[in-house]
């Protein structure tokens, strides 16, 4: 049954001084925009359920997952943290703490269309509260890498021998398939993998050859490891089709992805670097290979993330990409967007070159954008030049600039450095918490 909050202080508040009970200004303006009815909307619309054990309250779950993103916590960590501070107790109005598991359901069962409804109610909030606005937009895109370690053909089938044989074990000993024989080659694979970094790090030419015979080798030992793997399972008598224990569908998992792996890893052998939809990570296979042009980071892998701001550094828009789109065409959805939210374009845009195109220009004045600063791609006239050198069209490069600012932000302090959820629902809860703590923190400083 879905209890939407508990407006009661813990009974052990009663017996406190009345000044303890009382919360820091800023937490006290979070509190109280987390007070309004429209943040139970989306629980409501998709989760009021009038049947069985009474759920956490929707209101203390949002303080939870606030504090969460804030301070840069674990689900334990928080728990601990909150069950040591009559402050945070408060804050959340809650008595007796969830364990830290019961939190991790609740998160992915809302799921992330959930997080994007509550991300538009802090907005509509801060509008009746009239501290938003839209005269301005800035868009910029950014790259939050995924919580995987540099991938090569080597590592990934290594990973997968490891996963692979970690699953069997644990259906042998739930005593399945005890006639089959499967052999640990664990110990193998990691010398195979030792041997080719020392070659690596020795940075001879000649090391090459070596290191392919070893991808070779850890290719082979993958191989055979995945059909000793498939016959354990064929002889436990679990077809495909039916519906079978965790143990067995994650061994059939980690089995098809280290195939993938070892099908691309035999490609790139025979010459073919460029690979679509190449797996960069055994267990997050919707991370990407992202090039942005930055010099300390060639190449970043994790999911494109478009963020979207007014002139007071709100986000007001994001979305995540399991692709990577160019960026010249993620400006008309954006615009499409700021509508949505304010009723109508705003008058200035600022982006960089990479958004840059005659179509985006001609489609924002026909939106009726009055000063759009877009710096304009390749070589330039000198009609372009001295366009670009207006007064207006560079101070809005400098408002352009204050994205990046926010997006250092949102990595420093919010978390968005490196997503710490699998997959695109769990990037996309990741980013979408990570975006509104911030814009709640922003908000209840204008208050």
């Amino acid at each position: 049954m879905l209890t939407l909050r508990n407006d009661q202080l813990p009974l052990w508040a009663v017996f406190l001084p009345e000044n303890a009970t009382e919360l820091p200004e800023d937490l006290q303006k979070i509190s109280d925009i987390l007070d309004d009815p429209i943040f139970m909307a989306p629980y409501i619309a998709n989760f009021n359920t009038r049947i069985g054990r009474p759920t956490i309250p929707v209101d203390t779950l949002h303080r939870l997952m606030f504090l969460k993103h804030a301070y840069g916590l674990s689900y334990r960590a928080l728990v601990e943290r909150v069950e040591d501070s009559i402050t945070w107790r408060i804050f959340c109005r809650v008595e007796k703490l969830p364990h830290h598991t019961t939190l991790v359901k609740l998160d992915k069962r809302y799921g992330s269309s959930t997080v994007e409804e509550l991300n538009k109610k802090v907005l509509l909030a801060a509008k009746e509260k009239k501290v938003l606005t839209g005269r301005k937009m800035r868009v910029d895109t950014t790259v939050v890498e995924a919580d995987i370690h540099y991938p090569t053909d080597i590592s990934l089938l290594h990973d997968g021998i490891k996963a692979i044989t970690r699953s069997i074990k644990r259906i042998k000993a739930a005593g399945a398939a005890q006639d089959e024989r499967f052999t640990d080659h664990t110990r193998k694979a990691k010398k195979i993998l030792l041997g080719a970094t020392r070659v690596c790090r020795k940075r001879l030419k000649s090391g090459a050859k070596d290191v392919k015979a070893a991808v070779k080798q850890m290719q082979k030992l993958a191989e055979d490891v995945s059909s000793a793997a498939q016959r354990v399972i064929d002889a436990t008598g679990h077809k495909a089709n039916e519906t079978i224990p965790p143990v067995f569908h994650n061994a059939r998992k980690m089995i098809e992805r280290t195939k993938a792996i070892i099908d691309q890893t035999e490609q790139v052998i025979s010459g073919n670097y460029h690979i679509e939809n190449r797996i960069v990570s055994l267990h997050d296979t919707d991370a990407r290979p992202i090039v942005k042009g930055k010099t300390g980071k060639p190449v970043e892998f994790g999911e494109k993330v478009l963020i979207q701001e007014n002139e007071k550094g709100i986000v007001t828009s994001y979305e995540v990409y399991d692709s990577n789109p160019n960026d010249d065409t993620l400006l008309k959805p954006a615009l499409d967007k700021h509508v949505q939210i304010f009723g109508k374009a705003p008058s200035s845009v600022a982006t960089d070159r990479g958004f840059s195109s005659v179509a985006n220009e001609r489609m924002l004045q026909e939106a009726g954008v009055k000063k759009i600063s877009l710096p304009r791609k390749g070589k330039k006239s000198k009609a372009r030049q001295q366009h670009e050198r207006q007064s207006w069209f560079k101070r809005l490069q400098r408002f352009r600039a204050g994205g990046e600012a926010t997006i250092s932000y949102l990595k420093r302090r919010f978390g968005l450095r490196r997503s710490l959820y699998h997959q695109h629902e769990g990037m996309k809860r990741w980013v979408g918490h990570g975006i509104m703590v911030m814009n709640l923190i922003r908000i209840a400083a204008m208050l």
